[in-house]
C-alpha cells in the first residue's frame, strides 16, 4: 500500500515546466528558425517527459508581438521573469541559430528562471540543415539529463518500460490476498455448518476461532487491496508517461 501511494504521489506532483519561446534566427529563411525551435522542443519533451511549451503555444498565450519583444531581450532578467511568470515555467530553453557561410552555428541553453542563470549550454557548428537536426536531437537528450539531474525524477522511458514490474508485483500481491481471503471464507462456512475441524467446538473455543478468522479475513482483504492499488498505479504510469 505504501509503495502504491508513493507512486501515485509522484504522478500527482506537479512537474517542472519548460518554456521554449523560440530561436533567434540570424541570416535564415523565413520560418526556418521556428521549424528548428519546434523540433528541439518536441524532442526535449519526449526525452524528459516534461511539458515543454513551444513558441506556437506561447504566441497563442501572449500574442505574437509580445512574444517577439520578450524573445528579443531574453537575456534580460526582467524579461525572463515576465515570460516565466506568464507561462508558469521554472526553466526556459533559449537558442540562437545563425547562418555562417555555407553552414550554421547552433547555440542553446537552459536557464533557471528562479536563479537567472544557465545550467546547461551547447554551442556547435553544423554543415547542413540535416546536421542541425542532429545537433538539436543530441542537445535534447543531454538537456533532458540535465533537467533530471537538477530537478530530480527518473527517465520517463525507464518508468514506462518497467511498468510491468509493478504490475507483476501488484498482481501477485492481489492473488495472495485473494487466496487468504478465500481460504478463510471457506473455513467460516465449515465453522457455521459444524463440519471438518470445527465439529463439536465449545462456545468459548468457537468464539476465539471466529475472532481469529475475522483478523485473517481482514488481513487477506488488506493485502488484496494493496496489490490492486500497486497494479493500478503501474497501469497509470504506463498510460501517463
Amino acid at each position: 500500500m505504501v509503495t502504491s501511494l508513493a507512486v501515485l504521489a509522484v504522478l500527482a506532483a506537479e512537474p517542472v515546466r519548460v518554456g521554449s519561446p523560440g530561436f533567434t534566427g540570424v541570416g535564415l529563411a523565413a520560418g526556418e528558425a521556428e521549424t528548428f525551435s519546434e523540433h528541439v522542443a518536441t524532442k526535449l519533451s519526449e526525452q524528459s517527459g516534461l511539458k515543454v511549451i513551444t513558441s506556437k503555444e506561447i504566441a497563442a498565450l501572449l500574442g505574437a508581438e509580445r512574444q517577439k519583444q520578450l524573445l528579443g531581450c531574453s537575456d534580460g532578467t526582467e524579461c525572463m521573469a515576465e515570460l516565466a511568470g506568464a507561462l508558469g515555467t521554472e526553466v526556459l530553453l533559449l537558442g540562437t541559430l545563425s547562418k555562417v557561410g555555407s553552414g550554421y552555428v547552433v547555440t542553446l541553453k537552459l536557464v533557471s528562471t528562479k536563479e537567472g542563470a544557465a545550467f546547461a549550454t551547447l554551442s556547435e557548428r553544423a554543415a547542413t540543415a540535416d546536421d542541425v537536426l542532429g545537433v538539436l536531437e543530441r542537445a535534447a537528450n543531454d538537456f533532458a539529463a540535465k533537467l533530471r539531474e537538477k530537478y530530480g525524477g527518473a527517465s520517463p522511458s525507464v518508468l514506462r518500460d518497467k511498468w510491468w514490474v509493478g504490475g507483476l508485483v501488484g498482481g501477485v500481491t492481489s492473488l495472495i490476498g485473494f487466496t487468504i481471503y478465500g481460504f478463510v471464507f471457506l473455513a467460516q462456512q465449515q465453522l457455521i455448518a459444524g463440519e471438518g475441524n470445527y465439529m463439536n467446538l465449545t462456545y468459548a473455543r468457537a468464539e476465539v476461532t471466529v475472532n481469529q478468522m475475522y483478523f485473517q479475513q481482514q488481513l487477506g482483504l488488506g493485502v488484496l487491496c494493496a496489490g490492486a492499488a500497486i497494479l493500478l498505479a503501474s497501469i497509470i504510469v504506463r498510460l501517463v508517461l
